[in-house]
């Protein structure tokens, strides 16, 4: 009979130490995963925040930029076509929202709102023939961090079931 008490009290004991473990694991906190990073193809604006940002690019920086996004040649630079995108090519969103935010325009810098430098960039993205998406893009720099921008379009990637011949 004792050795039945025992065996009874060993379990016991190991299934409340069982459960206090899972327990105190539950409280541990968990180390957040980045988000991963999306590509400006991916749709990270709307055509509605293109158009605002059309009409904030014609008020604000055009008189520089010039009417078709292409600079002026010595001091305000191209937002528009290849070289613009090659040279920002990999690089976060954050970085155009954050000069915008901080340097422009030019003649009043710092004075863009938040919300009117991403409809700008939302404008420059559309300008630049990277497609619109359902959602605006957000004002968070911690968000536009994860957005990268892309030169060209990524190619779908394949898999062996789907490339040529099968």
């Amino acid at each position: 009979m004792k050795r039945f008490a025992f065996v009874r009290y060993t379990l016991a004991l190991g299934f409340l130490l069982a459960l206090a473990i899972t327990l105190s694991a539950a409280h541990i906190p968990q180390t957040a995963v980045p988000p991963a990073m999306r590509s400006v193809w991916s749709g990270v604006y709307t055509e509605a925040q293109a158009k605002r940002g059309a009409d904030v690019y014609t008020d604000w920086c055009a008189h520089c930029h010039g009417k078709e996004l292409q600079g002026d040649g010595e001091y305000a630079e191209s937002l528009a076509g290849d070289e613009f995108l090659k040279s920002r090519n990999n690089s976060p969103v954050s970085g155009l929202f954050g000069r915008i935010l901080n340097t422009m325009p030019d003649d009043d810098p710092g004075t863009m709102t938040p919300q009117l430098s991403a409809d700008v960039v939302a404008y420059i993205l559309s300008f630049n023939k990277i497609p619109a998406g359902m959602d605006e893009l957000p004002i968070e720099m911690d968000t536009l961090r994860q957005i990268k921008i892309e030169a060209t379009k990524p190619k779908l990637r394949s898999t062996p079931s789907s490339g040529p011949g099968r």
